[in-house]
């Protein structure tokens, strides 16, 4: 499955949709369940070089958005396992806010 992501991209932090792929279909249903949710995902590659992978999603109010979970990377081949780890990250942090289904 492939993951959707929206890029920002400097200077202007332009906006593109991208997505990463998974394996794992677990992170696939944790994917689903935050996007369900109103969860969604993002990439930026850092002016270091290194790729800042987050989730936005709203877990105390309907107001707000924060990243409940970031994630560095190598650009290349590891980011696929760091959006995999960010993934689960956010979906526990989601589940413990009652904010998605508990399986």
């Amino acid at each position: 499955m492939f993951i959707p992501f929206t890029q920002f991209i400097p200077p202007n932090a332009r906006q593109r949709e991208c997505s990463v792929e998974t394996h794992s279909s677990e992170v696939e249903s944790q994917a689903k369940a935050i996007m369900d949710a109103g969860g969604r995902f993002t990439v930026e590659v850092l002016g270091t070089g290194v790729v800042s992978l987050a989730c936005e999603a709203c877990l105390v109010d309907e107001e707000g958005v924060d990243d409940i979970a970031i994630e560095l990377s190598n650009n290349g081949p590891d980011i696929q396992a760091a959006a995999e780890r960010m993934i689960n990250t956010a979906y526990n942090e989601m589940k413990n806010a009652g904010k998605v289904p508990v399986k």
